[in-house]
């Protein structure tokens, strides 16, 4: 596998990553919170599903889905100038 066709790769797993962040927003948006949501956020009472499902998708999407999004994105359209400022950048 050559490095441009690696990128491409890349950019299709990122395609994918984004649909799916796409579909656990679309469940985010559509399940509406508990009523309990807000006591059992602050530790007043045991997780409901809905509050748990809720909960699972903004933490996932905020801490693993974005942010993989984001670098698969880099690496997929990283040029070798690119990369050569970035490291200069951080050698200063």
């Amino acid at each position: 596998m050559t490095v441009e066709q690696a990128q491409a790769a890349l950019a299709a797993v990122a395609d994918a990553l984004g649909d799916a962040e796409r579909a656990l927003e679309t469940i985010l948006a559509e399940l509406p919170p508990s009523e309990q949501e807000d006591a059992i956020l602050e530790h007043q009472g045991p997780f409901d599903r809905a509050t748990e499902i809720r909960s699972v998708i903004e933490c996932v999407l905020a801490d693993n889905i974005r942010p993989a999004f984001a670098e698969l994105w880099a690496a997929a359209l990283a040029t070798e100038d690119q990369l050569l400022a970035r490291w200069r950048e951080r050698r200063a």
